[in-house]
């Protein structure tokens, strides 16, 4: 009976500490307006943490329950489409959590336990928003608090994983405070001391953002116009979009037009209606698709049905237009093959196309198979192409520059969709001379899902990390402009809503000069508190105030659990 109560327990904590994550996370019920966030790693480090009473089995299970618990509720929007998928995707994420937590578990029993969870969380989640092969970087806990400029404000100086450190060791210092007050160690006054250093770190946290947030002046940069097609999920294919699709955008474009000119007309990921040649020479050649294509007759065709947005549109001199298509581009691997890649084209108002933006960062599972090109003797090509094949996108991840600039709009950087998620890409735009950014993504697989908001609290994190103003254009919803501080709108809205209708957005997009201590060390920072973690958590020699029983041995069967 007393093995069945304990089993019972852990499964009722491990279930509070996935839901307590969830609730403040973007899109959610955000009770507080996210600021639940700062506490809701709580009981997930309590779980974990070195001489609870818990064996290594029941600790780890537990925290990965947590972890499955939280990303299945983050990720329903998956049951819609993908529900095979659905639990190995809430399972790997929960099982990539766990690295963060391993490390803070090391360093609990070397140093105080929210430095340890602090250090540790926040090198986890670098880790997870720097390997593209990994599950989703969504779901930070620090996103939570993307509508809290006093605390997501100071990004330009902190950046994604000091922010993320802050939040962690705020809960760090409340777990501490209840390990005092269940089992009298530490003293209660030293948690108490732990408890007012972390709100001291937020306060002067909340002086750096505000200081950072007075500093920003803008000035009137250029329009923009936006059209929002609402393509159905599975209305493209492959070889280019619906024709009805095009002739929908079209009259968007129309609409758009009949309001006046716009310095840059864009059209969101993928609906250009025809795969675009990115190859040198004439005459034929191989797809992955064991088919040919005629590179002449490919180009002619493009040029022809960017004439037709063109002529629909209503551009200033100087100005242009941005597509998202696929790509048809030489594979590095096998120059004379055609795959496919993800890009952004642009146009000036003359039609002559001026460059192009592939997408770097390609979702696993979605465009890519992870590791699949790794397979060596060139059977990597081979299946790829198999499964190509199958109607499995297997798409090259892009290379070159991340700007394109035109006379109206001066140098803009371009991210496409999951490009969104990476703080590296706008950092590394940004240092390009980027005056402001274009995402251009199609969420129609979220359908009224958390994940577009998700998507939104990131490109704030984006537009403050860079003090650069971020345009969104997407094919379903959130279409908007968020500013160089953060703030969002003006937002596409019909109804109320601001998701899944076609519509058009005309913004004006505010510039700003200099650049951000965040955006010019990238993730350097990161990649030292990673290191720094591993060094103290294996070799330095430990600092005083950790907790005992690092390695969670087995305790009695009659001691109580306490997490």
């Amino acid at each position: 009976m007393k093995e069945r109560k304990r089993l019972l327990f852990l499964l009722a904590w491990a279930l509070l500490s996935g839901a307590l994550l969830w609730l403040p996370a973007p899109g959610e019920a955000r009770p507080l307006g996210g600021l639940l966030a700062l506490g809701a790693l709580a009981p997930l480090l309590l779980l974990v943490r070195p001489g609870n009473g818990l064996s290594p089995k029941e600790a780890w299970w537990s925290a990965f329950l947590a972890g499955t618990v939280y990303y299945a509720l983050s990720d329903i929007w998956l049951i819609h489409h993908f529900a095979g998928i659905f639990p190995f995707k809430s399972m790997g994420s929960a099982a990539v959590m766990l690295i963060g937590l391993f490390l803070y578990r090391r360093l609990a029993s070397r140093i105080p336990l929210p430095l340890a969870a602090g250090l540790g969380w926040s090198a986890g989640e670098w880790l997870r928003a720097r390997f593209p092969e990994l599950p989703y970087p969504h779901h930070q806990v620090a996103h939570s608090l993307y509508l809290q400029s006093w605390f997501a404000g100071s990004a330009s100086y902190l950046g994604e994983v000091g922010l993320n450190f802050l939040v962690a060791f705020f809960s760090g210092a409340l777990a501490w405070v209840w390990v005092s007050w269940r089992e009298g160690r530490p003293a209660k006054t030293k948690a108490l001391a732990w408890a007012g250093a972390a709100l001291a770190l937020l306060g002067c946290n909340g002086v750096l953002a505000r200081w950072s947030l007075a500093g920003i002046r803008t000035r009137p940069g250029p329009t923009v116009g936006l059209v929002q097609g609402m393509l159905p999920l599975f209305g493209k294919s492959l070889r280019g979009t619906d024709p009805s699709g095009f002739e929908e955008h079209l009259a968007l474009t129309r609409e758009l037009a009949r309001e006046g000119p716009v310095d840059l007309l864009v059209w969101s990921e993928t609906t250009f209606p025809i795969p675009i040649v990115q190859a040198p020479g004439s005459g034929l050649m191989p797809t992955v698709w064991w088919e040919k294509v005629n590179l002449d007759r490919a180009r002619r065709e493009a040029a022809y049905y960017a004439a037709e947005i063109l002529q629909a549109a209503s551009l200033s001199r100087g100005g242009g237009l941005v597509a998202g298509a696929l790509a048809l581009c030489p594979d590095r691997k096998e120059p004379k093959l055609l795959v496919l890649e993800n890009r952004a084209f642009l146009w000036n108002r003359e039609g002559r196309l001026l460059g192009s933006v592939s997408k770097r960062n390609l979702v696993p599972g979605g465009e890519f198979l992870p590791f699949l090109r790794r397979v060596p003797f060139g059977l990597g090509l081979s299946f790829t192409r198999f499964f190509q094949r199958l109607g499995v996108p297997t798409l090259q991840a892009g290379r070159g520059p991340l700007t394109l600039n035109l006379p109206a709009t001066g140098r803009f950087g371009l991210a496409i969709c999951y490009d969104n998620a990476f703080p590296d890409h706008f950092a590394r735009a940004t240092r390009e001379g980027a005056l402001w950014h274009l995402v251009l993504s199609n969420e129609a697989w979220y359908e009224d899902g958390a994940e577009l908001d998700q998507m939104l609290a990131m490109t704030v994190f984006r537009a403050l990390e860079c003090r650069r103003a971020v345009v969104r254009c997407t094919n379903s919803g959130v279409t908007c402009l968020v500013g160089p501080d953060g703030t969002i709108g003006p937002v596409l809205k019909k109804k109320g809503r601001d998701r899944g209708f076609r519509g058009i957005l005309r913004v004006r997009v505010p510039l700003i000069s200099g650049t951000t201590w965040t955006a010019s060390v990238s993730g350097w920072p990161g990649l030292g508190l990673l290191i720094f973690a591993f060094l103290l958590a294996f070799f330095l020699p430990p600092w005083p105030g950790g907790l005992p029983g690092g390695r969670m041995a087995r305790i009695p069967k009659k001691r109580e659990v306490s997490p």
